[in-house]
C-alpha cells in the first residue's frame, strides 16, 4: 500500500553541485538515514530506511566525453500507524553525471542524447536555473548523524507540475563533503510525503 516514487532517488530534482560541493571521484560513497511519514487519505505509515550513493567509475559517453556513473540503492520500511504489519521495499537506479566549468549535466544512459541540467555554476545566493531551483542561503548550519556541518548551501526546488502543486525538495550541501541532507515534501490529491535523508557516513 505504501511506497516511494523513484523520484526519491533520481527524479523530481536530484540536484547535484559542483565538485567542491559534491565531490565526484571513483570510489566515493555516501550513506543516508531515512525517516519520515507517508499518507494516503486517512492511512499513514512511518518510514525508516537507508540509502547509499556510490561513484563507481568514469565512463565514456557515446558523444565522446567522460561521465561519472552514480549508483543509488535504497531500502525502506513502512510501519502503518493502524497497527498493520510493516512492509519493506527497495529502489535502485544508475545515472551518469558530466560536470563542466559552468554546468552539471545528468544523463540516464551512456548513449542518451537527452540531458537534465542539475546545476548552473558558479553556485551563488539568489541563482536559479531550469525547473526553478534556487539558492536562498549558503551559510546554513546542518546537524545530521555524520556530524555538524557549517556553511552549507541550501538549494530549494519547487515541483512544477499541476498535480504536485505545493510540493518541494530542500537540499543541503557541505563544501568538500557533498549532499548532507535532503528533505522531500510531496503533496498530491490523495497522497502526502514528508521524508528526510540525513548523511550517516561518507568516504
Amino acid at each position: 500500500m505504501f511506497h516511494l516514487l523513484l523520484a526519491v532517488l533520481t527524479g523530481a530534482g536530484d540536484v547535484m553541485a559542483s565538485p567542491d560541493w559534491y565531490p565526484l571521484a571513483p570510489g566515493l560513497s555516501w550513506e543516508y538515514a531515512v525517516t519520515g511519514a507517508q499518507s494516503f487519505g486517512a492511512d499513514t505509515a512511518d518510514i525508516t530506511g537507508l540509502m547509499t550513493r556510490t561513484v563507481d567509475g568514469v565512463f565514456q559517453h557515446s558523444a565522446g566525453f567522460p561521465v561519472f556513473r552514480i549508483i543509488s540503492d535504497a531500502t525502506f520500511t513502512f510501519t502503518p500507524r493502524s497497527g498493520e504489519e510493516p512492509t519493506s521495499s527497495g529502489i535502485s537506479d544508475t545515472f551518469y553525471v558530466h560536470p563542466t566549468d559552468s554546468l552539471v549535466l545528468r544523463y540516464q544512459s551512456l548513449d542518451s542524447a537527452e540531458t537534465f541540467l542539475m546545476m548552473r555554476l558558479p553556485l551563488e545566493i539568489g541563482s536559479s536555473w531550469v525547473f526553478h531551483p534556487s539558492v536562498p542561503t549558503m551559510d546554513e548550519v546542518v546537524t545530521v548523524p555524520a556530524g555538524t556541518f557549517q556553511g552549507c548551501s541550501h538549494i530549494h526546488e519547487p515541483y512544477i507540475t499541476p498535480e504536485t502543486a505545493g510540493s518541494f525538495n530542500d537540499y543541503y550541501f557541505a563544501d568538500g563533503t557533498g549532499l548532507v541532507k535532503f528533505v522531500l515534501h510531496l503533496r498530491s490529491q490523495d497522497r502526502t510525503d514528508d521524508i528526510v535523508f540525513e548523511l550517516r557516513s561518507s568516504h
